[in-house]
């Protein structure tokens, strides 16, 4: 994007999150300790010149970056958005994993071929928890070559209770691209936050299907936005990584 579309971006989202606010213009301005004149120079585009302090004072008030004012998004930035949302606990949490992820990067001598495997517990058939603390972490050049930044994680079965499909020590390869009808999925049921293996089959409802041909098939009314959240997709299987 060019410096002037940039700059007309940034004066639009301003005045909205100004808006969001129910501030005036004045008491805009004087929160981001400004004048009012300068504050209507900024967005008339009379002025290009933008004082770093003002960058400070938009984050506190609005919780967004200039970055995000100028409309230049990027997957890292996205990712922080998100971040931004959690309570203290969970970002403790999250800034804990980061470290622990730097750290074993530092330890391993190719850690681009590792993949962070979650270990689910409870019956594998239906209704499993899957806590992202409980996990390993295993060397797997051939497939991180072959599916590359489609893979994200992994998810070991721990039971015979998927046979045939899925054997006991299989991983599933786990990517976070949006599920299709067909896909095999891992969903989780956000009121028990127990996770389920199932099998998309698009329509009204839709239905997710068990994978082996044991366990409930799963209705889910997709004109019920109540139905539809109730359920967090938490990503596609598109690998099964056996040795």
């Amino acid at each position: 994007m060019t410096k002037n579309v940039l700059l007309d971006c940034f004066v639009q989202n301003l005045e909205k999150e100004r808006l969001n606010l129910g501030m005036t213009q004045a008491e805009f301005a004087s929160k981001l300790e400004i004048s009012v004149s300068t504050y209507k120079n900024i967005i008339s585009r009379r002025t290009d010149k933008i004082d770093i302090m003002i960058a400070m004072q938009i984050y506190k008030l609005t919780g967004h970056f200039l970055y995000e004012l100028f409309g230049n998004d990027n997957p890292e930035m996205e990712c922080l958005k998100k971040f931004r949302l959690l309570n203290n606990r969970q970002k403790a949490y999250i800034s804990g994993k980061i470290d622990f992820e730097l750290e074993m990067m530092s330890h391993e001598q190719d850690s681009e071929n590792m993949l962070d495997v979650l270990v689910l517990t409870g019956n594998m058939e239906d209704g499993m928890v899957l806590d992202s603390a409980n996990e390993e972490r295993i060397y797997c050049p051939e497939y991180i070559k072959k599916y590359g930044e489609r893979l994200h994680c992994g998810i070991r079965i721990t039971s015979n209770h998927l046979n045939p499909v899925y054997v006991r020590n299989d991983i599933l390869g786990i990517s976070k691209k949006p599920p299709r009808d067909g896909d095999t999925c891992i969903l989780i049921h956000k009121p028990t936050g127990r996770a389920f293996i199932r099998k998309i089959q698009e329509g009204n409802p839709c239905q997710l299907l068990p994978i082996n041909g044991y366990g409930d098939i799963i209705t889910v009314d997709t004109n019920d936005h109540t139905d539809m959240g109730q359920w967090l997709k938490f990503g596609v299987v598109i690998a099964v990584l056996r040795r």
